[in-house]
């Protein structure tokens, strides 16, 4: 249950850690891809309708060149023949101009006091359209309509002798929304005698304006240079003279005192519960303000269907780095969990466990081999000590029942001696028994010593074996010390490679940037294209091909920062994991190496003992060998001359008493042996072989 709960808390770790990373970094690309969108939108936007704002203006502009140009040339026509030429005949002309030019409504020439006539104060001729032919009129020589305190009169005698246009305004007897372009007339000498006057119509201005249409809702207007409306609005503002910079619309109306003040630009108002661009240029020379209202609603319909791609793909995102973490998690810590059970399993001394299985090439896999390794080798260096260990228990035992033997002996060669001392002369048969004693105790004492050696060899081979593994162990100690390190440079080295993701990332918004500029340069190029006619239509294809080589382009920069973020966040998951299992080998496994090390050296400790007793066994059995021999020469000298064994009983005793003090610490020692034995087997038990 808790390694359940441990992985669970490793999954929800690295959840915790990487999906705020995640969603942030989602956040934020939502964030400025809606901040570049809606710049590019702007951008764009402001492109698209200062080009058609352009495109307005200039033909607007065309059309007023034309009605300038003829008004310049009938002035110059009137000032050069005006004594020599009938009305009649400029009638002629200013009809057939009439009639050729939709936009002209009518013209007239409108001479200074007693000039074209001595007898005629007033001379002003009015051509005009009327039931679909051209009729000539001298309705405004009166004194009435006084033609010379009219402006477009005083606009031409005040001119420089170039045409002027006046500003628009609606002919109730006509019903429409009219202009005048007024030329002066000069007489060859450089004298003014009038002025040349051509109306038009903005009848076709109207239809243009009108016909302007941009995207959905995208509409326009005219305005006179001051402010009045001309056309694109209600119709009872026109005939009103209504000023945009007076509009009922508070908001509008500021709009429009900015557009006056300035050439060109964009200003925002608020008509209702929507918010309206006006983008907006001025007709050269007469100053005309042509706008274009466009609805931010409809502009930002794409950043909105953007937004709204963008959230479902962070959340799709979302929900495919929750699988792949906890998939990776599940992954990790499965082979952690057969790890640490391996390991926990050795750390209590049970080698009957299977090997790890793991066919992986990366660092779990390599850590599952190097414990591999460290288990068969210690199972077989454990196994031989167990084998040992029962050896020298028996050998111990055996030691341990000779020494009593031996001891009891000499107890009873002690006695013996006493009575040999209290009746020495009648010891003949006694101290027969006693040589047989002394061969017996001979032979005990050689079985010893052959037993000790033995034991000594036994201590040598297990010290011998300690050495294996402590050594062993040492050296895996080493190694998975040397794989954490390495495996830690090659983590930072990772990172510093990773580095290498940004700047192509980097490349990727230099990329999109420049598909951006392509983009806005094709749309400009296919605008031109338009603009040219016939002539520019192969140059629209290609500026066509080049905006969808832009795109493309930019879908696949998209494309390419999506994987980049991929990998980024891949490297980041394979960056925690490594992290985890070096930590896990610096923390469990090295520990459990130093273990290992310990037991070897105590082992080594253990065997250094074994073989110094045996080594004071060796060193006793041999003592007490000599003290046999010498008991045995004072038994034959006995045998020999019952009086003077009778006087030298008493060192004989002496000699006993001192031999069994010895065979005393032999037994001690052979008991402390067995002690030794029965721990080292104690510890040798606690490894499970089979």
């Amino acid at each position: 249950m808790e390694r359940k709960i441990g992985i669970r808390s490793i999954g929800i770790k690295m959840l915790l850690g990487i999906l705020p990373v995640v969603a942030l970094a989602l956040a934020l690309l939502t964030r400025i891809s809606e901040s570049t969108s809606r710049s590019l939108i702007e951008q764009q936007s402001n492109s698209t309708m200062q080009s058609e704002l352009k495109a307005n203006v200039n033909s607007i502009n065309d059309s007023l060149n034309v009605v300038k140009t003829t008004a310049m040339d009938i002035a110059h026509m009137v000032g050069a023949s005006y004594r020599t030429t009938q009305i009649d005949t400029y009638g002629t002309a200013i009809t057939n101009i009439i009639e050729k030019n939709d936009l002209i409504l009518g013209s007239g020439i409108w001479f200074e006091p007693n000039v074209y006539d001595p007898q005629q104060k007033y001379m002003g001729p009015y051509w005009h359209k009327a039931n679909g032919k051209t009729e000539l009129t001298y309705e405004y020589n009166t004194a009435e309509y006084d033609y010379f305190n009219q402006e477009y009169y005083k606009l031409a005698a005040s001119s420089t002798k170039d045409a002027i246009i006046t500003d628009p305004y609606f002919d109730p007897t006509l019903n429409t929304t009219m202009a005048s372009c007024t030329a002066p007339v000069y007489d060859p000498s450089g004298k003014f005698i009038g002025a040349v006057t051509v109306d038009m119509q903005l009848s076709d201005i109207n239809e243009l304006i009108q016909s302007i249409k941009v995207g959905k809702n995208g509409t326009a207007m005219l305005t006179s240079a001051d402010g009045a409306y001309l056309c694109g609005t209600d119709q009872e503002k026109i005939t009103n003279g209504v000023n945009i910079s007076q509009d009922e619309n508070g908001s509008l109306a500021a709009a429009g005192a900015q557009m006056i003040s300035s050439d060109k630009g964009t200003v925002t108002y608020d008509e209702g519960n929507e918010t309206y661009n006006l983008y907006y240029d001025k007709v050269p020379e007469i100053g005309w303000i042509i706008m274009i209202k466009m609805p931010q609603s409809e502009l930002e319909e794409p950043i909105v269907a953007l937004n709204n791609k963008l959230i479902q793909v962070s959340v799709i995102a979302l929900v495919c780095c929750i699988a792949a973490v906890l998939l990776q998690v599940g992954t990790i810590a499965s082979g952690l969990k057969k790890v640490k059970k391996f390991a926990g399993a050795l750390a209590e001394g049970d080698f009957t466990v299977q090997p790890l299985k793991s066919r992986s090439r990366d660092e779990l896999g390599q850590m599952s081999g190097s414990l591999n390794n460290m288990f068969h080798s210690n199972k077989a260096v454990i196994e031989q000590i167990s084998e040992q260990a029962g050896d020298i228990t028996d050998a111990s035992v055996r030691l341990n029942t000779v020494s009593g033997d031996l001891l009891q002996q000499f107890s009873e060669i002690k006695v013996y001696m006493g009575d040999v001392d209290k009746a020495m002369m009648s010891s003949s048969a006694a101290t027969e028994e006693v040589n047989a004693s002394m061969a017996e105790v001979n032979s005990s004492v050689s079985v010893l010593a052959e037993e000790t050696g033995k034991s000594s060899k036994m201590a040598g081979e297990i010290m011998e074996r300690a050495r294996v593994i402590e050594k062993n162990s040492r050296e895996a100690y080493e190694s998975a010390f040397e794989i954490s390190k390495e495996r830690e440079q090659d983590l930072m080295m990772a990172v510093e490679n990773a580095k290498v993701v940004e700047k192509i990332g980097d490349m990727a918004r230099v990329i999109s940037n420049t598909a951006s500029q392509i983009n806005l340069l094709s749309l400009n190029a296919s605008i031109e294209a338009v603009r040219a006619g016939e002539q520019g239509r192969g140059f629209a294809v290609v500026a066509r091909e080049i905006g969808r080589l832009a795109k493309d382009t930019s879908e696949i920069v998209k494309e390419i920062e999506d994987t980049i973020t991929e990998v980024q966040r891949a490297f980041a998951m394979m960056m925690n994991g490594s992290e985890s299992m070096l930590k896990f080998l610096k923390d469990t496994v090295t520990p459990d190496y130093n273990n290992f090390v310990d037991v070897g050296q105590q082992y080594g400790r253990d065997a250094v003992s074994i073989e110094e007793i045996s080594n004071e066994i060796a060193e006793m059995a041999n003592n007490i060998s000599q003290v046999m021999q010498e008991v045995r020469d004072a038994i034959q000298n006995v045998s020999e001359s019952v009086q003077t064994t009778a006087g030298n009983s008493n060192m004989v005793l002496t000699t006993v008493e001192k031999a069994y003090e010895v065979v005393t610490d032999m037994s001690k020692m052979s008991e402390k042996q067995e002690r030794i034995a029965e721990e080292l087997n104690t510890v040798v038990s606690g490894f499970k072989l089979k």
